[in-house]
């Protein structure tokens, strides 16, 4: 479960910013639950319908490739926990008492990827994408908000699979696409999303109004990058997100309107009804 840490202690390598925006994930051995009492003046405990929010080290066992509602779950290692995060940047640990108190645990070297501004999986990206296809969403989503790179193998990767994200529930890529919108410059994300092949699946309307067309020498433009620098524009006035949506559904109807007349050249009549 989540902890929000308050009060941060920042590190040479890490702002204290980066380390007060973020959720931890606290793993214990510890089943008596006394392990809650190391938090009570540092942290907001987040879930509030459970009687205590850190849990042991657990590991998931899925059965030929199938995900289900109620996954086997066994005993696991810290490795186990670790090499199962989204990405290298959040797969760190940090001991909190006992002789190690204050101990970083980097198996998959983090740091040097956060430093680096690089997005990639602990594991081989087909293991952790087909472990949850969200994840390919998350590492477009991360890409524009902290203006990272994703890299090049996890990259390939998403494209080869991102035919999966059907599988996800609408309300999961949904929350993904909020977040995306709200970044300091959203068209990053809607570029990755169209470079990895997961646009034409999660919102085919909006690549449909990708690129252009000549007839008899008239042409209109890209209404995709039009939306996109309309987008962007307005997310350097507001973070609102209806405004956000607004903006990038403004010419969302184009595609089905869009009609040619000699003489004249390409229309759009009634795109904004």
């Amino acid at each position: 479960e989540s902890i929000t840490i308050k009060n941060c202690m920042p590190s040479s390598n890490i702002s204290a910013n980066v380390l007060c925006m973020i959720d931890v994930e606290v793993s214990t051995n510890d089943i008596t639950g006394t392990v809650n009492s190391l938090f009570i003046n540092n942290c907001r405990i987040t879930n509030s319908k459970c009687g205590t929010n850190i849990n042991g080290i657990l590991k998931n066992v899925i059965i030929n490739n199938i995900i289900t509602t109620e996954p086997i779950i066994e005993n696991g290692t810290l490795l186990d926990d670790l090499s199962r995060r989204d990405f290298t940047v959040n797969a760190l640990a940090i001991a909190i008492n006992g002789s190690t108190q204050g101990q970083l645990t980097d198996l998959f070297s983090g740091i040097h990827d956060l430093n680096a501004g690089v997005l990639k999986t602990p594991l081989n990206p087909d293991i952790t994408f087909s472990d949850d296809p969200l994840r390919m969403l998350r590492a477009v989503r991360f890409a524009t908000q902290l203006q990272f790179t994703i890299h090049n193998e996890t990259l390939t990767s998403i494209k080869q699979q991102a035919a999966r994200i059907d599988i996800i529930s609408m309300e999961r890529v949904h929350e993904e696409l909020h977040k995306i919108i709200t970044a300091p410059f959203p068209s990053k994300g809607f570029i990755l999303l169209d470079e990895t092949e997961l646009l034409n699946k999660i919102f085919p309307e909006l690549y449909a109004l990708k690129g252009t067309e000549t007839i008899n020498g008239k042409s209109h433009k890209d209404n995709f990058y039009h939306t996109l620098e309309v987008l962007d524009n307005l997310s350097q006035k507001t973070n609102a997100l209806w405004l956000l949506w607004a903006a990038l559904l403004h010419d969302i109807a184009k595609p089905k309107t869009k009609r040619f007349e000699q003489g004249h050249g390409f229309t759009f009549h009634g795109h904004e009804d």
